[in-house]
């Protein structure tokens, strides 16, 4: 995976070189085209919708919900996230109903991780910055029978 990230930052940097000979470009723009290709090597970490135990609704990469009812299933589901070079502040939160199993709400912030442990009554919130690099909430299931709510907005957006 570093040898593609590399290759594909390498690339990127060749293309802007020679286009800089043609078109002068603003920092800002060098800035922007970095940050889409980060974000579409990113986008390689989301499970497809189609492969996913429950339904997610996305707003962007970042933010949107998610809803699963699991019948004693196992695996891990990678939510929301991606990579960029911008910072942004969410806010998960959600509710886990368990009936056998266990099930661990997580943010991967590079190479840190982050559990969401639920209160008595299933409900969690959190807010994370996630600063550059690569950042993903994701869903760990280990025979897993319930139900799990998630959501995710930007820091200052209503619940």
């Amino acid at each position: 995976m570093k040898r593609c990230i590399t290759i594909f930052i390498s690339a990127f940097l060749a293309v802007c070189l020679c286009s800089g000979c043609v078109h002068k470009r603003t920092a800002q723009e060098v800035v922007d085209g970095f940050d889409q290709l980060i974000s579409q090597i990113g986008q390689m970490q989301i499970t497809k919708s189609e492969s996913l135990i429950g339904i997610r609704n996305c707003m962007d990469a970042y933010t949107g919900d998610y809803n699963a009812l699991c019948g004693g299933v196992t695996g891990r589901e990678v939510i929301f996230g991606g990579a960029s070079v911008k910072e942004r502040t969410i806010t998960l939160f959600g509710v886990v109903h368990t009936i056998s199993g266990t099930v661990k709400i997580g943010v991967r912030q590079n190479w840190e991780m982050h559990v969401c442990t639920p209160e008595k009554d299933g409900t969690f919130s959190m807010m994370v910055t996630f600063s550059g690099g690569g950042n993903y909430v994701l869903i760990d299931y280990n025979d897993f029978e319930g139900e799990v709510y998630l959501q995710s907005v930007y820091e200052g957006e209503s619940e």
